[in-house]
């Protein structure tokens, strides 16, 4: 592990003076080291916001950090007032089931955490 930070080290110097080398403005190593570990986390958090598997929160948070705007979520169908969908401000373990949805953003929502429209759309 010591040798693999070694290289990363040297990595980062040899960038630094490429990089002096071939620009008229200084900058701070460790700015250059930043970006650099920006380039090399970006694809992996690219991967991870769109894994279905991961939860909602973290996958809205990889979404944040790379600037991609939320998926559009599909609309639910009029004519199926019997259409049966999951709460989706309450966590995971509760699981609630609801026939009610918001107005405004379409989204199924329990009695608690809803009046005519959701929560998050009444703020």
């Amino acid at each position: 592990m010591a040798i693999f930070y070694d290289l990363l080290n040297i990595s980062a110097i040899n960038a630094v003076c490429i990089y002096k080398a071939n620009n008229s403005k200084m900058s701070r190593r460790q700015f250059i080291e930043n970006n650099i570990a920006w380039e090399l986390l970006k694809p992996q958090i690219e991967y991870r916001s769109t894994i279905t598997k991961l939860s909602i929160e973290l996958r809205r948070r990889a979404r944040a950090l790379l600037g991609i705007e939320e998926p559009s979520i599909s609309v639910i169908p009029e004519n199926l007032p019997n259409y049966v969908g999951q709460c989706y401000v309450c966590p995971r373990n509760k699981n609630k089931s609801t026939r009610r949805f918001c107005g405004q953003c379409r989204k199924y929502a329990c009695k608690e955490h809803m009046k005519d429209i959701c929560v998050n759309c009444l703020n």
